[in-house]
């Protein structure tokens, strides 16, 4: 994957937001897991925001969570971008929800199904609501 080591936060913050930008969502993931895994740094907040667009691009609900969970252990609860980020990654579940729950309750249920069946091919995670 990189040929070299990298051992600063700024530099492997570049690369996650370089892939999230290139809509390489799942190797962002995978890199900032690296940086404390494998490096042994402790993310920052562009580090959070970063991912959690990731995670907003795969519609990722379950890794989401436990990046949110990753940045509140980490005192980053009460930063404003991460939590802008949050919102972002959180409102892209919840709008698929939205909609298959607004075609169910007015009874237009091949609409539902259909967006189900998008849901699916775009691999965005279903959670219990869903």
């Amino acid at each position: 994957m990189l040929e070299r080591r990298v051992y600063d936060l700024v530099s492997w913050n570049s690369i996650v937001a370089a892939n999230v930008q290139n809509d390489a969502f799942a190797l962002a993931i995978a890199l900032f897991e690296k940086i404390g895994h494998d490096f042994s740094m402790h993310p920052d907040g562009i580090s959070f925001v970063n991912v959690l667009a990731a995670c907003a691009g795969l519609s990722a609900l379950m890794q989401g969570r436990q990046i949110h969970a990753s940045a509140v252990r980490n005192g980053l609860f009460e930063n404003m971008f991460v939590g802008n980020a949050l919102v972002h990654m959180y409102a892209n579940v919840v709008s698929w929800n939205a909609m298959v729950s607004g075609y169910s309750r007015i009874e237009r249920f091949e609409e539902a199904l259909r967006l189900l069946e998008e849901m699916k091919e775009e691999n965005i995670e279903f959670d219990i609501v869903t």
